[in-house]
């Protein structure tokens, strides 16, 4: 083949190469034109402008009552249209309250919907991953059956 015919063949793959990504980005912008303008977020519990986890209208110590008469998850702070288990702050654990006092209690919710006072001090820590919150009780069984084989012998 001639050089002639390379370079030819070789300038319309790159004309065609170019109107293909011309294409491409016309259509996506095209596609980004149709989509409807996202929602405002409104809050679940004062119905203003901002989203739920971020209200300040509402005393913490109410949230959670509010929360269950105005049907919003306490777990996601969503619309509670939605069974707990299937809820998808389950799969988002940053976003569930991780303080001691609320697993000891087991009572999951979000964390802007927790009871407790803000931490102040060193009572109050979030529960640690790889802590264990039930320790196992020292084997007192085999000193139970050494006393009661010393009562067996005194009564013999």
């Amino acid at each position: 083949m001639s050089n002639d015919l390379i370079n030819a063949v070789n300038e319309q793959a790159k004309a065609m190469a170019v109107t293909w990504q011309l294409k491409t980005i016309t259509d996506q912008a095209a596609r980004r034109m149709r989509q409807p303008p996202p929602r405002k977020p409104i809050c679940g519990f004062c119905s203003r402008d901002h989203p739920t986890t971020q209200c300040r209208n509402v005393p913490q110590k109410d949230k959670k009552a509010m929360a269950i008469n105005k049907r919003v998850c306490i777990l996601c702070c969503g619309r509670a249209n939605h069974h707990p288990a299937k809820c998808g702050a389950l799969r988002q654990r940053n976003v569930l309250c991780t303080r001691r006092e609320c697993g000891r209690r087991i009572d999951l919710h979000h964390t802007t919907m927790c009871p407790l006072p803000e931490p102040t001090g060193h009572s109050s820590r979030p529960i640690e991953p790889n802590a264990t919150s039930f320790q196992s009780k020292p084997n007192t069984e085999t000193k139970n059956h050494e006393e009661i084989d010393e009562i067996d012998e005194m009564i013999i």
